[in-house]
């Protein structure tokens, strides 16, 4: 007869019991970690979040600054003084004095310095985008009436040049002259945030300068007028006078235009 082995229930519950424990304790490490790797995930986003829009807010501010800075140099065009004048230094100072309170907060609260109830990040955010309004408010005008004076100094009233378009040579600096002059427009739409800027705004200068000095701007009425009609259906020989022939024997070849029998109206 086979003896029959009874067990006790807690011999074959023991190892379930152990099973279940270890895998509860492992449930337990990996949300722990879980939970971990969410807090190390929002604490990273929260100082990308302050990065981003710290550089934003400052490479605007910085602009202006680099913008304000250029401009104290610049002297007017009549000798008398600096085109801009310093601001008032409250301005800056009060930044100064915001960047301090954050950076302290900063320290002493970290990822939690967003949610301070001093407000420091905000005010910093606000108190930057103020100064950054501010400089452009007083560099804008001046660089405005800066660039006017600049350009009192190359540009010409272009119906005077038209008729002297079928002078090859003239025509030639006209079509340089409008290739810099749509150069300049574009370089100072803004003022310069840069030495090289700048000074790339006084060769563009230099160069329509020179090239306004190249054209005939005092060409008499007579001659323009038969310029233009020579231009669009031939000039009529009234229209050939003694003045006009003598300009153009000084200034061009007379047999290159279009001269027809009936007389100009």
């Amino acid at each position: 007869m086979n003896d029959v082995v009874i067990t006790s229930p807690d011999e074959t519950q023991a190892p379930i019991d152990s099973g279940m424990a270890k895998r509860c304790t492992a449930l337990k490490d990996l949300l722990e970690g879980y939970d971990q790797l969410q807090r190390k995930t929002l604490i990273r986003d929260t100082y990308i979040d302050i990065a981003s829009k710290l550089r934003k807010v400052g490479e605007r501010l910085h602009q202006q600054t680099a913008s304000y800075m250029l401009l104290l140099q610049i002297q007017r065009l009549d000798g008398d003084g600096a085109i801009l004048h310093a601001m008032d230094s409250k301005s800056v100072s009060r930044v100064r004095s915001l960047l301090g309170q954050f950076r302290q907060a900063f320290v002493e609260q970290k990822e939690n310095v967003p949610q301070s109830e001093q407000q420091e990040w905000p005010n910093l955010l606000d108190g930057m985008a103020s100064l950054t309004k501010e400089l452009q408010q007083h560099i804008e005008p001046v660089w405005s009436s800066y660039i006017e004076d600049l350009r009192r100094g190359w540009q010409v009233d272009e119906s005077l040049l038209h008729g002297q378009m079928l002078i090859k040579e003239r025509k030639q600096v006209f079509d340089a002259y409008q290739v810099e002059r749509a150069r300049f427009i574009d370089a100072v739409r803004q003022a310069p945030g840069s030495q090289a800027e700048l000074d790339a705004v006084h060769q563009l200068q230099q160069r329509l300068e020179t090239l306004r000095s190249k054209m005939d701007l005092d060409v008499p009425p007579a001659v323009n007028r038969f310029l233009m009609a020579s231009g669009r259906r031939g000039a009529s020989l009234d229209l050939l006078t003694e003045e006009v022939l003598a300009w153009l024997e000084t200034n061009d070849d007379i047999t290159r235009y279009r001269i027809t029998r009936h007389q100009g109206n």
